[in-house]
């Protein structure tokens, strides 16, 4: 397989984040099905009510060689923020050009690239020589809310199979091109802000937005931080 033009096909199917990845995610299991893997797609809505899948895949060991390590799992997502106001003078969002030695189109560094070299380098993998399962998930709104991550977490067989063995975990995201030994993750926090109502002629009132600024100034240390 070759990685730029895997890379270019998957960047050539639109799948910006309020819209669907069926397709996308068709053109996925097909790799992964000529490369020997158990794919399976499970259908769902992202907290938008966006028609979204998520796919999980397995290689295991060949009947002949008994796995002997726990395997590895690859984990990523195929939907891209928008493309409104693309400006790149190597083409059009999805027409995936390559000039100045670099592939130019939504999604070619945030994480359709990184998928290519993932399904690259399982390409050069010998079937018949692999002795631990190799896993392979990918979700559709990582961009606009991550509810297909909650649910191959929550319901995938294979990502269960993949805990329970305590295999390694590699997420493609970009770090600019340095291993990183843990991931992001995302909190969310509701603030309450209380304040007394009361007219502005008297000096009874407590205005709740300006309790508000010193907590605002504490995000913002941390956000720079």
């Amino acid at each position: 397989m070759n990685v730029v033009e895997i890379a270019q096909s998957l960047v050539s199917c639109p799948s910006v984040t309020n819209q669907t990845n069926q397709p996308v995610t068709e053109l996925y299991a097909r790799y992964l099905g000529e490369l020997g893997f158990d794919c399976r797609t499970h259908e769902y809505a992202d907290w938008h009510g966006t028609a979204k899948v998520y796919l999980e895949a397995k290689r295991a060991p060949r009947s002949t060689h008994a796995a002997t390590e726990p395997g590895i799992g690859y984990f990523c997502h195929n939907d891209v923020v928008s493309a409104e106001g693309w400006s790149a003078a190597a083409g059009g969002p999805f027409d995936a050009v390559v000039a100045d030695d670099r592939l130019w189109g939504r999604g070619s560094c945030d994480m359709k690239g990184s998928a290519a070299c993932a399904l690259a380098a399982l390409a050069m993998i010998d079937p018949e020589t692999q002795r631990a399962p190799i896993y392979f998930f990918v979700t559709g709104d990582e961009e606009c809310g991550m509810r297909g991550a909650q649910l191959l977490a929550g319901q995938s067989p294979m990502y269960a199979e993949m805990v329970a063995g305590q295999a390694a975990a590699l997420i493609g995201e970009p770090t600019e091109l340095r291993v990183v030994n843990t991931h992001k993750g995302v909190c969310h926090l509701d603030v309450i802000s209380h304040g007394v109502a009361a007219h502005s002629s008297t000096e009874e009132g407590i205005n709740a937005n300006w309790k508000m600024i010193p907590f605002l100034g504490y995000l913002e240390q941390i956000r720079q931080r």
